[in-house]
């Protein structure tokens, strides 16, 4: 394989996997890997590069190997300096800061956001059981089953909990997914557990709350008519 009309010649001596070399939020991009003395004339020396970069693996603790290195490039050339020495999950940590500072902002939103969503779900449903709470009473006066009210509680918990939750699917589709796709590396904006336990954690806030307001299945008919 030539690079160029005039370049030397590359025998491709193996297929590696995809990286991201740059950035992990950029898709992968195909890449060469070619001696780090590259001739361009065969009949000139090459000049070397001014610096390269040495990856160690080790099944100890990284910080046991930096003098051993320096001690094998020392015997090597003593005139090759060996700085910047930090292990992978630093790299990748400080190529990775200001992205993780960004998804922690995001994720205490999201969680702040569902919390609001629990609170005013139990709002809602309780709001709509107050106003109904004379209406319950006439029915439990002219002998209707309680519960078929707590029956009746539940569905509509559960309806408006439904009709949100699709609501909140389009919207987040529409909106939310295309700007959260440049933020992720390794799983997808419309990752299905994620999407999921958000979608249990609605509708279990629906149940408990029609568990909680099955009080109105309860309610006194001399009471309840007395409310207005």
């Amino acid at each position: 394989m030539t690079l160029a009309p005039d370049g030397p010649s590359y025998t491709i001596v193996g297929v590696v996997g995809d990286v991201r070399y740059q950035d992990l939020s950029v898709a992968p991009e195909a890449l060469i890997y070619r001696p780090h003395v590259m001739p361009t004339d065969p009949k000139v020396e090459p000049e070397p590069r001014p610096s390269m970069v040495l990856v160690v693996r080790s099944s100890g603790p990284p910080g046991m190997l930096v003098s051993a290195v320096r001690k094998i490039v020392r015997e090597l050339d003593p005139t090759l300096p060996v700085f910047d020495v930090a292990t992978m999950n630093d790299v990748v940590r400080a190529s990775t800061a200001r992205l993780s500072l960004t998804l922690t902002l995001m994720t205490v939103a999201a969680l702040i956001t569902l919390l609001l969503g629990m609170i005013g779900l139990y709002g809602v449903m309780a709001y709509m059981v107050a106003l109904r709470t004379r209406e319950f009473g006439v029915r439990v006066a002219l002998g209707a089953d309680r519960r078929q009210i707590a029956r009746w509680v539940a569905l509509r918990a559960l309806a408006l909990t439904a009709g949100g939750v699709a609501a909140g699917f389009v919207l987040y589709y529409a909106l939310a997914a295309p700007f959260l796709r440049a933020f992720l590396c390794g799983v997808t904006p419309t990752d299905p557990g994620t999407l999921v336990s958000a979608t249990v954690v609605l509708v279990g806030t629906a149940a408990l709350a029609s568990w909680l307001l099955r009080r109105a299945a309860r309610v006194d008919p001399a009471l309840a008519l007395r409310a207005e």
